[in-house]
């Protein structure tokens, strides 16, 4: 299996199309991997993310504040991209 960390340049956030009936089955693994990705200094994390500046700083600070418990978009609806 391969699991693929997009430095989405656009997330969109819609609370009211499809809000969440239970908590998401990963959700440890994913305050895991948010930890781990919170505690990169920025050029580490731009160089696993392999993007430019501009999108390096957002998702650096997308990381920083991210709340994995409220206000959330499924990640379907959430991706704006390729």
């Amino acid at each position: 299996m391969k699991i693929i960390i997009s430095p989405a340049k656009n997330i969109r956030t819609d609370r009211d199309v499809l809000g969440p009936r239970s908590t998401p089955v990963f959700l440890a693994q994913a305050n895991m991997l948010r930890s781990y990705l919170r505690s990169m200094k920025y050029e580490e994390l731009k160089a696993v993310l392999h993007c430019n500046d501009a999108i390096a700083a957002r998702n650096f600070e997308r990381y920083q504040k991210m709340d994995l418990q409220s206000g959330l978009t499924a990640a379907l609806l959430a991706y704006d991209g390729l």
